[in-house]
């Protein structure tokens, strides 16, 4: 018994490799919920600023009419809605990375032959 769990247990440079790899995407994984959360800061910053822009040039257009205020203001807003599609990009792509799974399908399809099907439990307990 002692045999078989020195074998399962990983020793050597593979394991330490392994334990380097995890680290490593674990890493990623957080950098890429960061980036995703820096990206939905943003974009409802950029979102919050678009619409105070658009409501300070209607204000002024009504007040003071059409000037070069009013539409720089306008042209503001649209940068800024702008900016929270690409921050809306940006998050979209790294919520992806984040749904992706980081293990690969078996190359075979599992065996399943040496399971039985659930028979042998009646028959333990018959024997009971």
């Amino acid at each position: 018994m002692e045999a078989d769990d020195e074998e399962a247990r990983p020793t050597g440079a593979g394991h330490e490799i392994d334990v380097v790899r995890v680290r490593q995407l674990s890493a990623l994984r957080r950098g890429a919920a960061r980036s995703r959360s820096y990206c939905l800061v943003g974009l409802i910053a950029c979102a919050v600023v678009s619409i105070k822009l658009v409501l300070m040039a209607l204000q002024l257009v009504r007040t003071k009419g059409w000037s070069a205020r009013p539409i720089g203001d306008l042209l503001g807003a649209a940068a800024a809605a702008w900016a929270a599609f690409l921050f809306f990009r940006g998050a979209s792509q790294f919520h992806q990375e984040l749904r992706r799974s980081l293990l690969s399908d078996p190359q075979t399809p599992p065996d399943f032959s040496g399971l039985g099907d659930g028979s042998q439990q009646w028959k333990r307990l018959e024997e009971m």
